[in-house]
C-alpha cells in the first residue's frame, strides 16, 4: 500500500510540520512542532506521480510526534 505523496505533504503542513530545507542522502529534514526533527523518506516515482511506501512512512513517523496518528488519516492506494 501506498500514500500519495502530495497527500502527505498537504497533511504534514496541516499539522504544522515545516520542511528544513535540508537532506540526508535517501530524504528530507522536517520539523515537527515542539522542536520535534524527523526524516521524510524519499518517496518513489511510480507513472508520473511520486508515492511513498505506507508501511515505511507510518513506521518512520511512529513516535516521533504525538499529533501522528497511525496509520496516517489520508488514503492508502495500491
Amino acid at each position: 500500500m501506498r500514500y500519495l505523496a502530495s497527500d502527505v505533504y498537504a497533511l504534514l503542513e496541516e499539522l504544522a510540520c515545516e520542511y528544513m530545507e535540508e537532506r540526508y542522502p535517501h530524504g528530507e529534514v522536517w520539523v515537527a512542532p515542539g522542536e520535534q526533527i524527523f526524516v521524510l523518506p524519499d518517496p518513489d516515482l511510480i507513472d508520473g506521480q511520486k508515492w511513498f511506501d505506507a508501511d515505511v512512512l507510518d513506521h518512520n513517523l511512529r513516535d516521533r510526534w504525538v499529533g501522528f496518528r497511525l496509520p496516517l488519516p489520508i488514503p492508502r492506494c495500491r
